[in-house]
């Protein structure tokens, strides 16, 4: 099983690859070459803008649920290909950038919005590989890519950026599906087959390592970070080597716990996604707006996930002055549990605010304020 950290330039369109140990199919070989449509279900003109963006069109293509399924489990919207091949006609363009670009756009920021829905919302063991796999990415030094999981928000086609849901994807064989990027902007919709995995035997148990590389390799499609074994080894990412049994992008690595990014990975990820002197992280909390006066204790949460000693929590007042600051035994990480009290006297009826800042990134950060009232 080869890969290769490669940065590889699709005709005038650049494909990133990097990591990824996650096994996206079911089979246990190391391989994502299973398909169950023909590329003869997708035209010529298509398999051609495909191979000019830079994916291996050797492996089948599949055309379903209005997307293009490329390498297994990279999902490219058929309305953005059918669109730009229309633009591209119509201006004569054939020197214009395909609108599927590999990297998110934006010089400082990549603060990536994540809403979790279906039924993998409500399942515990897998919102527990979500959050892993997050927080991994998230860690990540000299890298701006900083996903915030609020996980209170379902969709509403606002504030979310990336929608984790569970899907049937039995008939392309896979575990797990992300979608590329689009406009300079992150692929908007990642897909867990939960049957597929559940059905996968006892090694893919509920808080198996191997869901949290499933999470982290479909996250990596959307950040526009091909199969490492697959890309073009001619554009090697400077650092890297063509081969690393170590990266999290492979195709394959299905019988691999997941344990942290290879050296490689961490390269691969601050070449993309640098960060910069104007990089600056956000935040979000989420929990209760309105706790009744002399409740015994209330949750609140951090949704940028980081590691437990990230964090500073404070209290504030209506006009946001400082009332609290919140001690180690208050918080465990990215939750904060605590009572109503300051100093041992109840809190009076009124409006407060908290706030979250994370201290442990190795940039910039600006604090997240939450509104809350006691009544």
């Amino acid at each position: 099983m080869q890969k290769s950290h490669i940065l590889a330039a699709a005709r005038l369109a650049v494909v990133a690859a990097l990591l990824t140990i996650v096994s996206c199919k079911k089979d246990q070989a190391p391989t994502e070459t299973a398909m169950s449509a023909d590329q003869e279900t997708v035209s010529p003109e298509v398999m051609r803008y495909l191979h000019e963006a830079g994916f291996d069109t050797t492996i089948k293509v599949a055309a379903q649920n209005g997307r293009f399924i490329v390498e297994g489990d990279i999902a490219l919207k058929q309305s953005i290909v059918f669109e730009d091949l229309r633009r591209r006609k119509a201006g004569g363009t054939e020197n214009q950038r395909h609108s599927y670009q590999s990297l998110i756009s934006g010089d400082a920021n990549c603060n990536i919005n994540v809403v979790v829905t279906g039924n993998l919302r409500t399942n515990a063991a897998w919102m527990q590989s979500i959050r892993w796999g997050i927080s991994q990415w998230n860690v990540l030094l000299n890298c701006r890519i900083n996903f915030i999981l609020d996980e209170s928000r379902t969709p509403d086609g606002v504030w979310e950026d990336l929608v984790i849901t569970d899907g049937d994807l039995s008939s392309v064989g896979a575990f797990g599906m992300g979608d590329w990027p689009a406009f300079g902007a992150v692929g908007d919709l990642l897909q867990i087959d939960m049957n597929a995995v559940a059905n996968a035997g006892s090694t893919w148990g509920e808080y198996s390592g191997k869901r949290t590389f499933l999470i982290m390799h479909e996250l990596g499609h959307n950040l526009g970070l091909r199969h490492a074994d697959i890309a073009n080894p001619d554009n090697a990412i400077p650092g890297t080597p063509v081969l690393d049994p170590n990266s999290v992008m492979n195709s394959g690595g299905n019988n691999i716990e997941f344990d942290h990014f290879s050296e490689y990975d961490r390269i691969a990820a601050s070449y993309l996604y640098p960060v910069t002197g104007n990089s600056v992280l956000t935040n979000a909390i989420y929990g209760p707006s309105v706790v009744p006066y002399g409740a015994p204790f209330y949750q609140h949460f951090a949704a940028a996930i980081y590691g437990d000693n990230f964090y500073t929590w404070t209290l504030l007042d209506a006009n946001q002055q400082h009332l609290h600051t919140f001690f180690e035994e208050e918080q465990d990480g990215r939750v904060l549990t605590w009572s109503l009290t300051v100093n041992a006297n109840p809190l009076p009826v009124g409006q407060y605010y908290l706030r979250c800042t994370v201290t442990g990134a190795d940039y910039t950060a600006s604090p997240a304020l939450f509104p809350f009232t006691i009544q």
